[in-house]
């Protein structure tokens, strides 16, 4: 399903808490320039879709997402976490 076909969510961004997040194919980001807030949602050859991204923003943190696969080939499970300075932080298990 492409991105443009999909229902967005209306997510605050989790770091500034005053402007919506924009969702598009390959990123989401805050638009506010000053905040400048980024989640790539192409991460380890798995594609984040949206109830990842929703659970993210709102929770802080994901599920478990299977099938992803490691810079040294190392194929696993794995959380995505929102750290102390808004960066993106992998848990893999």
């Amino acid at each position: 399903m492409s991105i443009a076909n999909e229902k967005h969510p209306e997510l605050t961004c989790p770091k500034c808490k005053t402007t919506n997040l924009l969702i598009r194919e390959k990123v989401v980001k805050c638009p506010n320039e000053s905040c400048n807030w980024l989640q790539f949602r192409n991460i380890c050859g798995v594609h984040l879709g949206l109830s990842e991204i929703d659970d993210l923003v709102k929770k802080w943190e994901t599920n478990l997402i299977k099938g992803m696969k490691s810079k040294a080939g190392k194929k696993g499970q794995c959380r995505f976490i929102i750290g102390e300075l808004f960066k993106p932080i992998y848990a893999y298990f």
